[in-house]
């Protein structure tokens, strides 16, 4: 597993890991579901981020983290370390408010 890789779950949807790799011992990592914009009516542009993904486009649903075990991340379906300053901000976001 990597921090920021997206990872297609068992179920078919993608999920964005935001979990240090510090703490990869732990057995499950932190994922944020990636939707399409159209299946949330309320989104906010500070909470949920949109991100170009195998042509696309997904949003990043920040207010339906959780755990998952690290045994159903195989391959990254892509990697969005690139965009890690606005996934860190999504994340203060919901976590801080600001």
């Amino acid at each position: 597993m990597a921090r920021f890789g997206v990872y297609r779950l068992p179920d078919d949807s993608l999920v964005l890991d935001c979990q240090s790799d510090y703490v990869d011992h732990l057995g499950t990592r932190l994922v944020v579901p990636l939707l399409h914009p159209g299946t949330m009516p309320a989104a906010l542009p500070a909470l949920h981020p949109c991100f170009d993904i195998d042509g696309e486009r997904l949003m990043m649903a920040t207010h339906l983290a959780g755990a998952v075990h690290s045994r159903l991340l195989k391959n990254p379906v892509t990697m969005l370390h690139h965009h890690h300053h606005a996934i860190m901000r999504t994340i203060d976001t919901l976590l801080t408010g600001f």
